[in-house]
């Protein structure tokens, strides 16, 4: 069930800039070498979608597009089409979506792009994101998914034949290995071939024995020699393929699953009535191969000849690919009426729960059975542990959720998934047990010291020092945030947010730097626009810019109220959203605007005060206003809101009612604190 994992993962947990990193890195790996990084122009909004270029294997130069919108193919054609406009020079694009792309559907693509474009197009889909960190890169599954990659591939069956058929010395031999105990039979086995060097049938069940022991390079080594003694390629073509199958799902090697797939095909296919284990293993095989439609046939005729229980649960896990989740349970639990106990079927049926049923009180039943009745075999699939952890946290049973994470982790110190599963569950006990207040700071304390860039475990701690009253200790972990993110000399204590807002805005902060990175405050003083020619040298002041850079800094984690708080992104809170923004504009003008109205003369007439009052703050405004706007993009653009559903919220909203209110309202504020002029003026 370790598919399972990679794809929810992909579907529900990965946001779009980590599925562009987890993406290129796999491209690099394929071949594409030199994909490099390129600023986004339009202000951040796309940085996720219009990231990187570079060459491709053959040396073309190619522009590289990543997408996890469930509509890829208008995203495809939409991002084709601002390409063009943009005027990039390349000669292919890559597009890797983390949906399906059917055949047909590539082909049309990729026609319409030569015809439009002179584009040709390369697309890299769901399966191929199955396979590469299933079988290829388990690594990157663990680095960007949290995903521990477990070897529960189906067990194939291999029939080392009838006793009457071996030499007569070797009937021992064949003993231990029906015991299951081949690691005496290899021993033995060892001294035998040493001594009778052409016996092919020692060296075909020294195969054997070496397959058991999972020493794929030695078997297939056992194999040939019993091939140069005269046994024939038919009468081994079980084992070998047995052997190329699980050392390719072993070492991540394709190729070789591929060519143990054919073995198995060419027994099925020469046989008017293939066994249920012939069917089984083809299955397996093609499962193995992410061909799951028609590993699901091979499965359905092996049914048809006999119901085992591995049968089923594999079955069952071929169904979960192509989405089919009701037969997908119905095979669990066959297979469990067959054998209750069976820890495979039960570990399935849990996890198949959790991620297809939305039932994690359920799941962590089966999953808790399934490892009562084979304690070893949580530790030979030490993901268990994670989806233990998952389950009883779903179901709100926080502490039982705790404690089976913490026995993984004494299992596997340092495994990311349960780490960052423990943080999760940890938050949510200190709202309701004091005692573990202390062991929650200390884990976070300890996160960050890691790595300072932990954001969500800032949020965190920030959350639990508030909770405790200590207050400076709260703002510094803020403050420290921003210097971590090169914004400078700007503190956020006396801005106006609560910290909870500041708590909110950091689960957004790792994508908001980069879009405040490529588009930076001060690049507002330097625009060549009329508007800023003012009659005034540009305020350069440093005041000025920090008071705007406050005020403007975390606006964008508003978002995540509406994301979170209300599970929807409505035309209703982008316009409640919009109108918390533009009041942190009032805000905002109206502190930056403060430091040239204290600089002015006496001797200017209240006409000229007025005047010149006006100008500031029409720039002021000018300037915030676009950045609000930015941000406002960038936040919509991250909740994946359509373009005519942000039209739809903004239509109601005037830029120059916008200014004359936010002038108006900033004047009287000032006129007020300051007496500049009469209050009737």
């Amino acid at each position: 069930m370790s598919l399972n994992k990679v794809l929810w993962t992909i579907d529900n947990e990965l946001d779009s800039w980590s599925f562009e990193r987890l993406a290129t890195d796999l491209l690099y790996r394929n071949g594409y070498k030199e994909i490099e990084p390129i600023e986004p122009q339009d202000g951040g909004r796309d940085a996720e979608e219009y990231p990187r270029r570079g060459r491709g294997r053959h040396g073309n130069v190619c522009f590289f597009q990543f997408s996890l919108r469930d509509d890829w193919k208008t995203k495809l054609r939409e991002d084709a089409e601002r390409l063009d406009e943009r005027e990039y020079e390349f000669e292919t694009l890559v597009y890797v979506t983390s949906q399906k792309a059917r055949g047909i559907d590539r082909d049309q693509l990729s026609e319409e792009l030569w015809k439009k474009y002179v584009w040709d197009l390369v697309i890299f889909s769901r399966e191929w994101l199955r396979l590469q960190l299933e079988e290829a890169h388990p690594d990157l599954a663990r680095k960007y998914l949290s995903v521990e990659v477990s070897r529960d591939t189906p067990e194939l069956l291999f029939n080392i034949g009838s006793e009457e058929e071996l030499e007569e010395e070797l009937s021992t031999v064949f003993e231990l290995l029906k015991s299951e105990e081949p690691e005496r039979a290899a021993t033995r086995l060892k001294q035998f071939v040493g001594e009778h060097p052409e016996s092919s049938q020692a060296w075909h069940l020294r195969a054997v024995a070496q397959y058991q022991l999972h020493r794929y390079d030695e078997a297939i080594t056992s194999l040939n020699r019993a091939s140069q003694v005269g046994l024939s390629r038919k009468k081994l073509r079980l084992i070998r393929a047995s052997t190329l199958t699980e050392k390719g799902i072993s070492e991540n090697n394709r190729t070789a699953i591929q060519e143990g797939c054919e073995g198995f095909r060419e027994i099925v296919e020469e046989k008017s009535d293939p066994s249920w284990a012939d069917l089984y293993n083809l299955g397996n095989a093609l499962s193995a191969l992410g061909q799951a439609e028609e590993a699901i046939e091979a499965y359905e005729k092996a049914l048809d000849k006999s119901e085992q229980p591995s049968l089923l649960k594999n079955l069952g896990s071929a169904y979960h690919q192509v989405d089919d989740h009701e037969a997908e349970m119905e095979c669990f639990n066959r297979a469990l009426e067959l054998e209750p106990t069976k820890p495979e079927a039960l570990i399935s049926k849990g996890i198949s729960l959790i991620i297809d049923f939305d039932k994690p009180g359920k799941a962590a039943t089966f999953l808790e059975r399934g490892v009562k009745h084979n304690p070893e075999w949580i530790t030979q699939n030490p993901g268990t542990w994670y989806w233990l952890g998952l389950s009883n946290y779903r179901a709100e049973r926080f502490q039982e959720s705790l404690e089976w994470i913490n026995r993984g982790l004494a299992h596997q110190p340092g495994h990311e998934g349960l780490t960052s599963l423990k943080s999760d569950v940890l938050a949510q006990l200190i709202e309701t047990k004091s005692e573990v207040t202390s062991d929650a700071r200390q884990f976070w304390q300890r996160r960050l010291e890691s790595d300072p860039r932990f954001y969500d475990t800032r949020a965190r701690l920030i959350r639990l020092e508030s909770m405790e009253d200590n207050i400076e200790r709260a703002w510094d972990l803020i403050d420290e945030c921003l210097k971590l993110a090169g914004i400078d000399e700007v503190s956020l204590r006396a801005s106006g947010f609560s910290i909870d807002q500041c708590i909110r805005a950091l689960w957004f902060f790792p994508q908001y730097t980069k879009f405040r990175q490529s588009t930076p405050v001060a690049k507002y003083w330097n625009e060549d626009h009329n508007l800023y020619d003012l009659g005034y040298p540009a305020p350069e002041e440093e005041q000025v810019q920090q008071a705007l850079r406050t005020f403007l800094a975390v606006p964008f984690g508003l978002g995540m109220k509406y994301s979170v708080e209300e599970n929807t992104v409505s035309v209703d809170a982008l316009v409640s959203l919009q109108q918390k923004i533009y009041s942190l504009v009032e805000e905002a003008v109206s502190a930056a605007s403060r430091p040239f109205a204290h600089s002015f003369t006496s001797d200017l007439s209240n006409e000229e005060t007025s005047e010149r009052l006006t100008e500031i703050m029409l720039f002021m405004a000018l300037v915030a206003l676009r950045e609000a706007s930015a941000e406002y993009g960038w936040i919509a653009s991250r909740l994946s809101v359509s373009k005519k559903k942000l039209h739809e919220s903004t239509k109601n909203f005037s830029p120059e009612d916008i200014h004359d209110d936010t002038v108006t309202l900033v004047l009287k504020a000032l006129n007020h604190e300051l007496g500049l002029f009469p209050d009737e003026g």
